[in-house]
């Protein structure tokens, strides 16, 4: 009986906060999820500095043997966005308030693409959400 009330709780403050539910996936730790998921989790929501430098090969390599996109042009570290936000991983860091990966994000050459690529500033979700 409960955990009907629990998923339902769930589901109506993801929808509240969030926007529309995707997907929910139930894990015990972050070293099940996938090398990108990793990534991202590290970037944002579970701020891990060492996970996200450890994962960040690993992601580069997945997105060097992708393929083209759909139309037509190569992708590259800024098109890896959090499902449900679509955020790529400095977006999220800032929005998350996680400063330090944030300019880890920015400065390294691998990834500072990210700055150039999206539609929302960084720094503007930084100052949203207080946390310049």
């Amino acid at each position: 009986q409960k955990f009907p009330l629990f998923c339902k709780h769930m589901e109506t403050g993801s929808l509240n906060d969030r926007g529309t539910l995707k997907r929910t996936e139930i894990f015990t730790s972050v070293d099940e999820l996938y090398p990108i998921e990793q990534f991202l989790m590290s970037c944002g929501a579970l701020p891990d500095m060492e996970r996200a430098q450890a994962m960040l090969p690993f992601v580069l390599h997945g997105i060097s043997i992708s393929g083209l996109k759909p139309d037509g042009s190569v992708p590259n570290i800024g098109d890896i966005t959090v499902r449900g936000f679509g955020l790529n991983a400095l977006e999220w860091a800032a929005r998350r308030g996680n400063y330090e990966i944030a300019e880890w994000l920015a400065t390294d050459p691998r990834t500072k693409v990210m700055l150039s690529q999206s539609e929302s500033a960084p720094v503007a979700w930084a100052c949203y959400t207080n946390k310049v």
